[in-house]
């Protein structure tokens, strides 16, 4: 689960909320390198990067409360949990004071489709940005709605902030897994083209082996050479 905290203003991530991200994208990389080396060769780096990306995109966080009945008001506040009692007669928000540590009162949750909780984001709040009283009494429910709607607001500010990052990561996801299943693709067929060489050249090894005679060169008949002397011709006149 990752953690989400807020500066005056600003909301700041933890050192492990990358891991949000990382996780769907190491996931995909596995999936492609254990994609069978015969349909790597002949895919579709397009059709088969669309499908990626319909199964590892990150949806958009959506909000929820986490509502529990107490109904003993002491056994309560050894909770450090916020809690909304809608069935008593008391509205009662519980919290230690002073206040430390975080509450779960507000979470912000990410389900993928065809898939149960894909992630959760859990916003974390600080002693300098909540301070909440116990309050005990009717009279105080419009302060104790007005304090509710505050908490919303804030961290409906910090579940924007997230979803645009989030479609960040989406839209660069088409491109992310057009180059992991490219480079899958170009190790399968280099490597075929390497295992098609090596066959070759082993069968040509294989092919049966035909001897060659080669007969002995015969010395050359010596023909006389073409005479220029025309005395014969003249004796014979």
């Amino acid at each position: 689960m990752e953690i989400y905290s807020f500066a005056p203003g600003i909301p700041q991530r933890s050192q492990t909320v990358h891991l949000f991200f990382e996780k769907p994208y190491n996931e995909m990389r596995n999936t492609v390198d254990q994609t069978p080396e015969d349909r790597l060769a002949t895919i579709s780096i397009s059709a088969y990067s669309s499908s990626l990306v319909s199964l590892f995109r990150v949806e958009p966080l959506t909000i929820y409360y986490e509502q529990l009945s107490v109904s003993d008001y002491h056994k309560a506040l050894s909770k450090n949990h916020i809690r909304y009692n809608s069935s008593s007669k008391l509205h009662v928000i519980v919290l230690h004071l002073p206040y430390s540590g975080s509450t779960g009162i507000v979470k912000a949750i990410s389900l993928q489709p065809g898939q149960n909780q894909q992630g959760a984001i859990q916003i974390q709040f600080t002693e300098q940005e909540l301070l909440l009283e116990i309050v005990n009494s009717k009279q105080d429910l419009d302060w104790v709605r007005s304090e509710k709607q505050r908490i919303f607001d804030i961290v409906s500010l910090m579940v924007a902030w997230c979803n645009r990052e989030i479609d960040e990561y989406n839209q660069s996801l088409l491109s992310l897994s057009e180059k992991l299943v490219a480079y899958r693709q170009s190790q399968v067929q280099e490597k075929n083209r390497i295992c098609q060489e090596n066959n070759a050249f082993l069968a040509k090894l294989a092919e049966p082996y035909i001897p060659v005679t080669i007969l002995p060169q015969k010395e050359a008949i010596p023909v006389p050479a073409a005479s220029n002397d025309d005395d014969w011709y003249d004796d014979y006149e």
